[in-house]
């Protein structure tokens, strides 16, 4: 992933993506939180990742009752850890094995299932 990004954050938690517009004029929804990677001390994978994390999750939840809602004012004072470059890069290589993995996993279920049904 090369190039100037954005990561776009919902204002629902849970979920977050990188975006690459290049010179594309882009609009984002108002339900998003756009950020704005500056420096090269995280790589994108990694960070992506750690928002996706359990923790930092729940210190982004918001205050609300049902809709766990997310704001400026939350993202900001998130505590993001920041490895050594390699680590990040040793921790995104393992994330996508883990990945690759699991989504072979399914695939073989889904066709286990198929085997199944059919004999």
């Amino acid at each position: 992933m090369r190039g100037t990004g954005y990561i776009l954050i919902p204002a629902l938690v849970g979920r977050s993506l990188v975006v690459y517009p290049g010179n594309v004029p882009t609009t984002f929804s108002g339900f998003c939180i756009r950020y704005r990677k500056y420096d090269n001390e995280i790589i994108v994978p990694y960070l992506l990742r750690v928002l996706k994390t359990d923790s930092v999750r729940m210190k982004m939840s918001g205050r609300g009752a049902n809709i766990q809602n997310l704001n400026q004012q939350i993202l900001g004072t998130l505590v993001i850890p920041v490895p050594p470059i390699e680590l990040q890069e040793q921790f995104a290589d393992f994330v996508q094995q883990v990945d690759k993995s699991r989504f072979d996993i399914k695939k073989s279920i889904i066709e286990l299932e198929r085997e199944v049904v059919y004999d």
